[in-house]
């Protein structure tokens, strides 16, 4: 094959990470405009993340038909647990507000409420993978997500640290789309696959 057949071979290592950042860049557009009515933002992440599953297992993925099938699939199991992480975070924010005007007090108490926003976060970044992947009853999943949260609480703790100001000093030098739940969702989806078969998961997968 000569050199020009393979520069405008589609199996080449360039079309086919154009490809996956084109996929991602639908996918990220799809999330983003499905989480503007606010309520179905449970059901858009939901989505995204089965999508994503896909992506990351190298199967043949159709990003907007797959995401709009999950999505309707799971509007209605992830709209109650979706309000009510919308919920405790309002509830944590009118905390923090209030701790600020505590005087001594200020300290801990913003720390606890630091640290509450935390697992909330951590639990919500678990439960709409599961969510996406296993067919479950909610409390179940919730379950699960909360295992999880709380085993690799470490982890959470320096990914929301070192790693936001790794990924905005690359993004800065690189001038590259910061997308934050491209990269979430395939660092959870990466941890998933890693427990997979060290957790008590139902075996029935979408």
């Amino acid at each position: 094959m000569s050199k020009m057949s393979k520069l405008f071979d589609q199996d080449n290592m360039f079309f086919a990470i154009m490809g996956v950042l084109f996929d991602l860049i639908i996918l990220n557009v799809l999330t983003l405009l499905c989480c503007l009515p606010v309520v179905t933002a449970g059901a858009s992440f939901t989505a995204m993340h089965s999508v994503l599953w896909r992506m990351v297992r190298h199967e043949e993925t159709y990003v907007a038909r797959q995401f709009f099938d999950s999505f309707k699939r799971n509007l209605k199991q992830s709209l109650l647990p979706w309000l009510a992480f919308l919920l405790a975070a309002i509830v944590l924010v009118v905390d923090g507000m209030l701790a600020r005007s505590m005087g001594s007090m200020r300290g801990p108490l913003m720390a606890c409420v630091a640290f509450m926003g935390l697992v909330i976060i951590a639990i919500a970044q678990y439960f709409f993978p599961l969510l996406s992947r296993y067919e479950n009853p909610t409390s179940e999943t919730l379950k699960n997500a909360t295992k999880l949260a709380l085993g690799f609480f470490p982890a959470h703790l320096v990914h929301a640290g070192d790693f936001g100001r790794v990924r905005r000093a690359v993004c800065a030098v690189f001038h590259i789309y910061d997308s934050a739940a491209d990269f979430d969702g395939r660092h959870v989806a990466a941890i998933l696959l890693r427990v997979d078969l060290q957790l008590d998961f139902p075996p029935y997968r979408r």
